[in-house]
Protein backbone atom coordinates (compact mmCIF):
# COMPACT_ATOMS: atom_id res chain seq x y z
CA UNK A 1 0.00 0.00 0.00
CA UNK A 2 1.58 3.48 -0.91
CA UNK A 3 0.64 6.93 -0.07
CA UNK A 4 -2.51 8.00 -1.76
CA UNK A 5 -6.09 10.41 -0.94
CA UNK A 6 -7.78 7.00 -0.42
CA UNK A 7 -5.69 6.45 2.64
CA UNK A 8 -5.02 9.98 4.06
CA UNK A 9 -3.00 8.68 6.53
CA UNK A 10 -0.86 11.28 8.87
CA UNK A 11 1.79 10.63 11.88
CA UNK A 12 0.98 13.19 15.00
CA UNK A 13 3.96 12.47 17.50
CA UNK A 14 5.94 14.88 20.15
CA UNK A 15 10.01 14.28 19.42
CA UNK A 16 12.34 15.77 21.67
CA UNK A 17 15.81 16.79 20.02
CA UNK A 18 17.08 13.43 20.53
CA UNK A 19 14.66 11.57 19.12
CA UNK A 20 12.87 10.65 22.34
CA UNK A 21 9.40 10.14 22.30
CA UNK A 22 8.73 8.16 25.38
CA UNK A 23 10.07 6.83 28.51
CA UNK A 24 9.35 3.99 30.81
CA UNK A 25 5.73 3.46 29.23
CA UNK A 26 4.31 6.89 28.94
CA UNK A 27 5.42 10.50 27.90
CA UNK A 28 8.71 12.23 28.77
CA UNK A 29 7.19 15.31 29.56
CA UNK A 30 4.10 17.50 30.06
CA UNK A 31 2.82 20.12 27.52
CA UNK A 32 -0.81 21.02 27.95
CA UNK A 33 -0.60 22.93 25.07
CA UNK A 34 0.54 20.11 23.04
CA UNK A 35 -1.75 18.17 24.41
CA UNK A 36 -4.48 20.97 22.83
CA UNK A 37 -2.78 20.69 19.53
CA UNK A 38 -2.73 17.03 19.75
CA UNK A 39 -7.00 17.05 20.70
CA UNK A 40 -7.60 19.56 18.28
CA UNK A 41 -5.66 17.52 15.32
CA UNK A 42 -7.54 13.76 16.17
CA UNK A 43 -10.62 14.80 17.48
CA UNK A 44 -13.63 13.30 15.10
CA UNK A 45 -10.97 11.00 13.40
CA UNK A 46 -9.94 7.69 13.84
CA UNK A 47 -6.43 7.08 15.48
CA UNK A 48 -4.08 4.24 14.96
CA UNK A 49 -1.92 2.63 17.73
CA UNK A 50 0.42 0.03 19.05
CA UNK A 51 -1.05 -2.21 21.97
CA UNK A 52 1.73 -0.39 24.25
CA UNK A 53 0.88 3.03 23.03
CA UNK A 54 -3.09 2.24 23.85
CA UNK A 55 -2.06 0.70 27.71
CA UNK A 56 0.00 3.91 28.48
CA UNK A 57 -3.36 5.78 27.44
CA UNK A 58 -5.43 3.47 29.40
CA UNK A 59 -8.69 4.04 27.59
CA UNK A 60 -9.87 5.07 24.24
CA UNK A 61 -9.76 8.81 23.28
CA UNK A 62 -12.96 10.70 23.53
CA UNK A 63 -14.18 11.96 20.16
CA UNK A 64 -11.68 9.66 18.47
CA UNK A 65 -12.36 6.32 17.10
CA UNK A 66 -9.00 4.10 18.28
CA UNK A 67 -7.52 1.16 16.77
CA UNK A 68 -5.36 -0.73 18.28
CA UNK A 69 -3.00 -3.19 16.29
CA UNK A 70 -1.09 -5.42 17.51
CA UNK A 71 -0.25 -9.12 16.51
CA UNK A 72 -0.97 -10.77 19.98
CA UNK A 73 -3.88 -9.41 21.08
CA UNK A 74 -7.21 -12.11 20.70
CA UNK A 75 -9.18 -9.43 21.36
CA UNK A 76 -9.79 -5.95 21.90
CA UNK A 77 -8.50 -4.13 25.34
CA UNK A 78 -11.66 -2.09 25.71
CA UNK A 79 -15.30 -2.73 24.52
CA UNK A 80 -14.97 1.25 22.80
CA UNK A 81 -11.77 0.12 20.95
CA UNK A 82 -11.19 -1.88 17.53
CA UNK A 83 -8.62 -4.41 17.19
CA UNK A 84 -6.54 -4.72 14.12
CA UNK A 85 -4.04 -7.49 13.32
CA UNK A 86 -1.66 -5.21 10.92
CA UNK A 87 -1.72 -1.41 10.24
CA UNK A 88 -2.79 -2.52 6.57
CA UNK A 89 -6.32 -3.66 8.52
CA UNK A 90 -6.04 -0.51 10.80
CA UNK A 91 -5.77 1.34 7.82
CA UNK A 92 -8.99 -0.37 5.99
CA UNK A 93 -10.74 0.04 9.53
CA UNK A 94 -9.91 3.69 9.52
CA UNK A 95 -10.91 4.67 6.19
CA UNK A 96 -13.91 6.88 6.48
CA UNK A 97 -14.33 8.70 3.15
CA UNK A 98 -11.32 9.99 2.61
CA UNK A 99 -11.07 12.02 5.99
CA UNK A 100 -7.65 11.66 7.57
CA UNK A 101 -6.50 8.85 9.97
CA UNK A 102 -3.78 9.62 12.32
CA UNK A 103 -0.84 7.21 13.88
CA UNK A 104 -0.14 8.01 17.22
CA UNK A 105 1.98 5.64 18.06
CA UNK A 106 4.69 4.31 19.29
CA UNK A 107 7.82 3.66 17.43
CA UNK A 108 7.10 0.33 16.24
CA UNK A 109 4.20 1.64 14.46
CA UNK A 110 5.57 4.87 13.23
CA UNK A 111 8.43 2.79 11.55
CA UNK A 112 5.33 0.65 9.63
CA UNK A 113 3.52 3.78 8.61
CA UNK A 114 6.14 6.39 7.82
CA UNK A 115 6.41 5.15 4.35
CA UNK A 116 2.56 5.54 3.88
CA UNK A 117 1.98 8.76 5.27
CA UNK A 118 1.56 11.90 3.30
CA UNK A 119 1.67 14.70 6.24
CA UNK A 120 3.65 14.43 9.66
CA UNK A 121 2.67 16.89 12.78
CA UNK A 122 5.85 16.80 14.84
CA UNK A 123 5.79 18.96 17.80
CA UNK A 124 9.30 19.24 17.68
CA UNK A 125 11.38 20.08 21.39
CA UNK A 126 14.48 22.07 21.89
CA UNK A 127 15.72 19.99 24.38
CA UNK A 128 17.00 16.55 24.79
CA UNK A 129 15.33 14.31 26.86
CA UNK A 130 16.07 11.22 28.50
CA UNK A 131 13.90 8.18 26.90
CA UNK A 132 14.20 4.56 25.80
CA UNK A 133 11.53 4.96 23.20
CA UNK A 134 12.56 6.73 19.78
CA UNK A 135 10.85 8.01 16.91
CA UNK A 136 11.86 6.18 13.75
CA UNK A 137 15.12 8.33 11.66
CA UNK A 138 13.37 9.88 8.11
CA UNK A 139 14.72 11.43 4.98
CA UNK A 140 14.07 15.36 5.54
CA UNK A 141 14.46 15.29 2.20
CA UNK A 142 11.37 13.89 1.17
CA UNK A 143 9.23 16.21 3.09
CA UNK A 144 8.75 20.12 3.06
CA UNK A 145 8.27 21.70 6.37
CA UNK A 146 4.73 23.03 5.23
CA UNK A 147 3.79 24.94 8.65
CA UNK A 148 6.02 25.87 11.77
CA UNK A 149 4.51 27.47 15.19
CA UNK A 150 7.13 28.01 17.91
CA UNK A 151 6.08 28.23 21.37
CA UNK A 152 8.65 29.64 24.05
CA UNK A 153 8.94 28.41 27.85
CA UNK A 154 6.66 29.44 30.00
CA UNK A 155 4.93 29.20 33.70
CA UNK A 156 3.13 25.39 32.00
CA UNK A 157 6.02 24.66 30.04
CA UNK A 158 9.09 23.74 31.10
CA UNK A 159 11.03 23.79 27.61
CA UNK A 160 10.48 25.33 24.06
CA UNK A 161 8.96 23.87 20.98
CA UNK A 162 7.39 24.29 17.81
CA UNK A 163 4.60 22.53 16.16
CA UNK A 164 5.30 21.10 12.28
CA UNK A 165 3.53 19.99 9.52
CA UNK A 166 5.95 18.24 7.36
CA UNK A 167 4.56 17.08 3.68
CA UNK A 168 5.49 14.64 1.13
CA UNK A 169 7.35 16.11 -1.85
Amino acid sequence: MSVSPAHPLELVAAVAANGVIGRAGALAWHLPDDLRHFKQLTLGHAVIMGRRTFDSIGKPLPGRRSIVVSRSLLQSPHPQVELAPSLEDAMKLATDGGKPMFVIGGAEIYELAMPHARKMHLTELDDAIDGDVFFPNWDRRAWKLARQQYHGRDDRHAMSFRFCTYERL
